[in-house]
């Protein structure tokens, strides 16, 4: 199971306001980190999807997302698919 990550606590780790990471963040690496977080979970549930060995519930829990509801939106969002279609 991953861990829930949030950017606050990505700015903690760095001793940054939250909203100066995020300006930072941005700027260096051209994307925001919510979304590089979405990304990166999106592609961890790529590969657990690819095995079809658990449910989309389980894998949203296991790659940090709040619910599968928002697992579904995070990819509609970046892949343009839902992750039963994926």
């Amino acid at each position: 199971m991953c861990e829930k990550i949030l950017v606050e606590q990505m700015a903690e780790q760095v001793n940054m306001s939250p909203r100066n990471f995020a300006r930072v963040f941005l700027r260096d690496f051209h994307i925001p980190p919510r979304e590089f977080l979405d990304r990166v979970r999106i592609a961890a549930a790529k590969r657990d999807l690819e095995k079809d060995v658990e449910s989309v519930d389980q894998i949203a829990d296991a790659r940090g997302f709040a619910s599968s509801s928002t697992m579904r939106r995070a990819f509609l969002r970046v892949l343009g698919m839902a992750p039963s279609h994926y």
